[in-house]
């Protein structure tokens, strides 16, 4: 009966999910933030992510929501450490930026280690409008910039619909043999992937490029982002991001959207 209810829900968000918010500019107006806050502003279910400037301004940054468990893809409990299992996902339009968009994801054992918070950058391609995020029933219905969406149960924050799919956070004791966030992007567009553990994923020597149906391929990290202290992507322009994705992976790897 529940997962009925969910699936008529997600039937009925369709349309909504269907809306693209133009981007207000194509790169961010600060390049560094002074420091950086989340609120429950909009919602009590997700968070509006905000970076300050110098002056304390504050520029939106994007949205993001954790999953905390007890559930299929996080098993475990939070507990009164404040270190337990947990998978993060923050959904990046940079000041309303195109270059600047993209979902980081964070999956954590809880171990209190910095070196066990395993960092994944997902960027999508083409970017057609910022992400966003509506409310509706007992979803959440998260727009790509792709105009693609993915539907989120809102109780636990797991993935029930959509573009992409997710499985378990691997909580396997033995750090070396222990997964990145294994999630799958069924779109028509590409997505590229780049991880790294306690560490900036941007700064990963590789990214590897997917599209369904296709292996992934594999081209050298600093082809995509700058390798400094305040990393950002490349290309403004996705014509010259696919330039290179059909010099080192073929033209098979193109968007079919």
């Amino acid at each position: 009966m529940i997962k009925s209810i969910i699936l008529a829900s997600i039937m009925s968000t369709s349309a909504l999910a269907a809306t693209i918010v133009p981007f207000e500019r194509d790169v961010a107006r600060i390049d560094r933030y002074n420091y950086i806050t989340a609120r429950n502003d909009a919602s009590t279910v997700f968070r509006t992510e905000y970076g300050a400037d110098d002056n304390a301004v504050l520029f939106k940054r994007g949205f993001s929501f954790t999953n905390f468990g007890p559930n299929d893809i996080v098993p475990t409990e939070p507990n009164d450490s404040f270190e337990y299992p947990t998978r993060d996902f923050f959904f990046v339009t940079d000041d309303g930026a195109k270059r600047d968009t993209y979902l980081w994801m964070t999956d954590y054992v809880g171990s209190g280690r910095t070196s066990d918070y395993f960092e994944t950058m997902l960027v999508f391609l083409p970017r057609v409008g910022q992400m966003h995020v509506e409310e509706q029933d007992q979803n959440l219905i998260v727009t790509l910039n792709t105009g693609e969406e993915m539907v989120v149960f809102k109780k636990y924050k797991t993935l029930i619909g959509g573009v992409m799919t997710e499985q378990p956070v691997d909580l396997n004791p033995d750090r070396a043999q222990r997964k990145f966030a294994q999630i799958d992007y069924t779109g028509k567009g590409i997505m590229l992937r780049s991880d790294a553990k306690g560490a900036d994923p941007r700064l990963a020597k590789t990214v590897t490029v997917f599209k369904k149906g296709l292996p992934g391929c594999k081209i050298p990290g600093p082809t995509f982002w700058t390798q400094d202290g305040h990393p950002k992507f490349k290309f403004v322009n996705d014509e010259d991001a696919y330039t290179v994705i059909k010099d080192k992976c073929g033209a098979q790897y193109m968007p079919e959207i």
